[in-house]
């Protein structure tokens, strides 16, 4: 051990001198701040108690006058810990924040977008929302454009006068046809049956559906556009899931119409639930 010390020490009398020097310091340092007696140390005479001790007893002064205040319900703070009415208050509005947001969660959605044609009119595009409170409730929203529905028809005559003296009247009969309609209307769900009422593409009108969720089927009928020489609309509808999101839907469109007119729909589309927009929103946010 002698001899281990020995080799350590030899050569390295400076460098321990330092070390010893800096101990030294720290040690003299230390007792200048703990001395009470010396004027700048921390540790100054508790009689003539230095600016940081001062400070420091005046917030401790202020702390025990906050927690006093805090014991006796007074402040703000005070009153929501020691008094019963304003927790009892503060609980209630958690409780119905928390129903709220419950509310919200549960709600849940369903998305289809489609087009297609007409057998006799030409092109249908339609945009369907479903929102679902409840289960048992929903309510639909939508906007469908194409050439068959409502018609405003004006008329308008027109007289000409020939060289023979004698008039001749021509008719003309101009149709303005909407290119937008719109749904409205609220459903109730009663286990696999639907039933609906509101605006069916600007105007009243009933529905009834039925689903087959194994199998990815929803069939339905909708009675609208109640037209006094046409009759109503009578639209038997089915669709059918084919894979994932993607759906065809096929209509017979005023089935009993007094004026023969009935016609036929085939669309392609795409159905999303609230649940497959989240996945795809959570993909393209990566």
């Amino acid at each position: 051990m002698t001899a281990s010390l020995k080799r350590i020490t030899e050569g390295n009398e400076d460098k321990i001198n330092d070390i010893v020097d800096d101990v030294k310091a720290i040690s003299e340092q230390l007792a200048f701040e703990t001395d009470r007696f010396q004027k700048d140390s921390l540790m100054a005479d508790l009689h003539k108690t230095g600016p940081l001790l001062d400070k420091a007893d005046a917030a401790m002064a202020d702390l025990k006058i906050i927690m006093a205040d805090l014991k006796d319900g007074k402040g703000t703070v005070g009153k929501l810990l020691r008094d019963d009415a304003v927790v009892d208050q503060v609980s209630q509005t958690l409780s119905s924040v928390n129903r709220l947001v419950n509310r919200i969660n549960n709600i849940e959605a369903d998305i289809g977008l489609s087009t297609g044609a007409n057998s006799r009119t030409g092109s249908d595009t339609r945009f369907d929302l479903d929102i679902y409170p409840a289960p048992e409730r929903f309510f639909r929203l939508g906007v469908v454009t194409n050439d068959f529905g409502p018609q405003t028809e004006r008329k308008q005559e027109t007289y000409t006068t020939q060289g023979d003296g004698q008039e001749t009247k021509t008719s003309v009969r101009k149709i303005n046809k909407s290119g937008f309609k719109f749904n409205f209307q609220i459903g109730r769900r009663i286990q696999r049956f639907g039933l609906r009422a509101g605006l069916i593409e600007s105007t009243g009108g009933v529905g009834v559906d039925y689903f087959f969720p194994d199998f990815g089927i929803r069939t339905g009928m909708e009675l609208f556009d109640y037209q006094k020489d046409a009759g109503p609309n009578l639209r038997l509808m089915t669709e059918v899931k084919i894979w994932n999101v993607l759906f065809a839907r096929v209509a017979g469109e005023d089935l009993v119409s007094k004026d023969k007119k009935q016609s036929a729909t085939v669309s392609l589309g795409l159905r999303f639930s609230d649940q497959d927009l989240a996945a795809l929103v959570g993909i393209f946010a990566r």
